[in-house]
C-alpha cells in the first residue's frame, strides 16, 4: 500500500474515533437537556435544535462505525471491504436528513427574525413535524435518484432545494445579526464594552455555512474524481467526504447549542443537579 494513503487512512480511523465518541455524547446531551428542562421545551426554536440533534445522533450512530469498520478493513487489505462499502451507502440518508434538519432549524429562525407575527402566530411544534417530513420525504427521494445511478440530476436538485436554501437564509440571519451588534455598540456608553462586542465569537449563521460549504467543497471534489475514473483517490475522496460529514453532524450542535449562552446556562443547572442528585446516593 502506498504510505500517502496508509498515512490518511490512519489519519481518518482517528479523527472518526474521536467524532464517533464526541457526536454521541454532545448530541446525547442536547436531547437529554431538553426533555429534563420545561424551560427549552416552550420555546419551537428550541425544538427544532432538539430534532437537529436526534437526526445528528443518528447519523453519528449509523456512519462513524461503519466508517471506522471500513477504515480498518482497508487498513488490514481486507478484500470484503468493498461488499461492506455496497451494503453500508444506504446510511448516507441519515446525512442528507442532517442538512434537510438543518435548513429547517435556520427557516425557523428566518421566520422568527423577518416574520415575527407569522412565526408567532403560525409557527407551532405541529407545523414543524409536518414540514420536517416533507423535508426528509425529498430527502429520500433524492437518494433514491442518487442510488440508481442519478447521481448528477440528485446532487443538483439537492443543492438547489437545500444547500442553496441554507446558505441564502444564514447570510441573510448573519447580515441582520451583524447589523444589530453594530447598534449595540454605537448605543454602548462603556468604550471598554465596545471592544468586546466586536472581540465577541463569529456570528452562529456564518460558522455554520461555512461548516457546510466546506463539507460540500470536499463532496465535489470526490465527484470530480469519480467523473475521472481513478478508483483509488475515488475511495479515498468519498471517505473523506463522509468523515466531514460526519464531523459536521458533531459540531452543528456544539455551534447551535452549546455556543448559545442562555441555552449553555440551562444545560449546567441540569447537569448540576443531575451531577448532585448522584452523588448524594
Amino acid at each position: 500500500m502506498d504510505i500517502r494513503v496508509l498515512v490518511q487512512l490512519i489519519l481518518m480511523l482517528a479523527i472518526n474515533g474521536i467524532v464517533f465518541i464526541c457526536g454521541l455524547i454532545l448530541n446525547s446531551l442536547v436531547v437529554f437537556c431538553w426533555l429534563k428542562s420545561s424551560q427549552l421545551q416552550k420555546k419551537v426554536c428550541h425544538f427544532t435544535i432538539c430534532l437537529l440533534s436526534c437526526v445528528d445522533l443518528l447519523t453519528i450512530a449509523t456512519n462513524s462505525p461503519v466508517l471506522i469498520t471500513e477504515l480498518i478493513f482497508w487498513i488490514g487489505k481486507k478484500e470484503s471491504i468493498f461488499k461492506l462499502r455496497t451494503i453500508t451507502h444506504f446510511f448516507n440518508v441519515f446525512i442528507s436528513f442532517s442538512i434537510s434538519t438543518l435548513l429547517l432549524v435556520s427557516f425557523e429562525r428566518y421566520l422568527a427574525v423577518f416574520h415575527p407575527i407569522f412565526h408567532h402566530k403560525k409557527v407551532s411544534k405541529s407545523l414543524l413535524i409536518k414540514l420536517h417530513f416533507v423535508f426528509l420525504f425529498i430527502s429520500t427521494m433524492l437518494f433514491l435518484l442518487h442510488i440508481t445511478k442519478h447521481i448528477l440530476a440528485s446532487k443538483i436538485l439537492f443543492c438547489l432545494l437545500f444547500i442553496f436554501p441554507f446558505i441564502y437564509v444564514n447570510t441573510k440571519l448573519h447580515i441582520i445579526s451583524k447589523k444589530y451588534r453594530r447598534k449595540v455598540v454605537k448605543t454602548s456608553e462603556n468604550h471598554s464594552k465596545k471592544g468586546k462586542s466586536f472581540r465577541k465569537s463569529i456570528s452562529t449563521c456564518l460558522l455554520l455555512v461555512a461548516c457546510v460549504s466546506i463539507c460540500f467543497m470536499i463532496s465535489i471534489i470526490s465527484y470530480i474524481v469519480l467523473a475521472l475514473k481513478k478508483n483509488t483517490d475515488w475511495a479515498l475522496s468519498y471517505t473523506w467526504m463522509k468523515t466531514f460529514w460526519c464531523i459536521n453532524s458533531t459540531t452543528n450542535c456544539l455551534v447551535i447549542f452549546w455556543r448559545n449562552k442562555n441555552l449553555r446556562s440551562e444545560a449546567r443547572k441540569i447537569l448540576k443537579q443531575l451531577s448532585n442528585t448522584s452523588s448524594s446516593f
